[in-house]
């Protein structure tokens, strides 16, 4: 793994880690950093959603969820 995919692992971890401890706000910052992040980190659109979806924002939500599962169909 390079230093760029370790970055990339690290801020996963810790907006999980956020996600996990109750603020929405914190991993919500950490996740929209990441997936805007050339190239993007696929794997943090599907939290993003949760997040979205949990603090009362639908339409964006189903847009983060829509846009892990055509990243990553598995």
């Amino acid at each position: 793994m390079n230093e760029s995919e370790q970055a990339v692992v690290s801020a996963l971890r810790r907006a999980l880690e956020q996600h996990r401890a109750g603020r929405p706000a914190a991993s919500e910052g950490l996740y929209r950093q990441l997936a805007a992040a050339p190239p993007g980190a696929p794997e943090a659109l599907h939290p993003l959603g949760r997040v979205a979806l949990k603090i009362g924002r639908q339409a964006e939500a189903a847009d983060y969820l829509c846009r892990a599962v055509t990243s990553d169909p598995e």
